[in-house]
């Protein structure tokens, strides 16, 4: 790995493993908030608090979701942008990567992209043990 940087044929891989609590309520959400948008004007704030309250965009979206998306493009945004460097989110399921990428796109920090890899032989399986259905 480290010839391959050196040769710059990939670049260097930093893990950062990022935590979000579980359970939140809505004093603790409000301190978070304050917290990482501490540098942020007030009327970036209450841009962004629109933002992340938009009930259509973000309708059936669990706030585990959101503050996923909120802490990783604020943190990303802080450290990184603007280094050439990239980084990684990685969902548990394919429906959480589009839904973190659709909060992704709605805060506006960090550009995204998904890639989801083909089924593997545990999906095959799930759904070839599935009996089918027949409506007439």
């Amino acid at each position: 790995m480290r010839d391959s940087v050196e040769d710059g044929a990939v670049v260097p891989l930093l893990y950062e493993g990022r935590h979000v609590e579980e359970e939140l309520d809505e004093a603790g959400v409000d301190a978070w908030f304050e917290n990482v948008t501490r540098n942020l004007s007030d009327a970036q704030k209450a841009d962004l608090k629109r933002k992340m309250s938009r009930p259509r965009a973000l309708m059936g979206v669990s706030a585990r979701l959101r503050c996923i998306a909120f802490d990783a493009s604020r943190h990303f945004a802080e450290n990184f942008k603007g280094t050439g460097r990239k980084a990684q989110l990685v969902a548990p399921s394919k429906r959480d990567a589009i839904t973190l990428q659709r909060l992704l796109d709605e805060f506006g920090e960090v550009s995204s992209e998904v890639v989801i890899s083909a089924p593997d032989q545990r999906e095959a399986r799930r759904r070839s043990t599935k009996k089918p259905t027949m409506k007439c």
